[in-house]
């Protein structure tokens, strides 16, 4: 297997279009090798960030890259954990939605 890197601007985008582009062409080679980069592209591709809760809402969050995850608390604008730590929303890295706030 060969290991290919690609600067994409804009991945989600690419990946829509590779799949307009797979339904048109059918089921031959051609379709088959988009579908593969498709499938290299989607599983590299960052997902998009989930957006904001309201108060009270719950994720699952990272401080700092590599670090543990927490759950965070949005207590009015600010994401709170039990043991004290306060981030701001663009703080947080990789949250995970546990449950919508109000």
């Amino acid at each position: 297997m060969t290991t290919i890197t690609l600067d994409l601007n804009d991945p989600q985008r690419v990946l829509a279009d590779l799949h307009a582009a797979i339904e048109a062409t059918g089921n031959g080679n051609v379709s088959q090798r988009l579908r593969q980069l498709h499938d290299a592209i989607d599983r590299q591709a960052p997902k998009p960030r989930i957006p904001e809760p309201g108060k009270w809402g719950v994720v699952a969050a990272r401080k700092s890259i590599g670090d543990t995850s927490y759950h965070f608390v949005n207590w009015g604008g600010t994401w709170v954990t039990s043991e004290g730590y306060a981030y701001s929303w663009d703080g947080l890295i990789d949250p995970v939605l546990i449950r919508e706030g109000i």
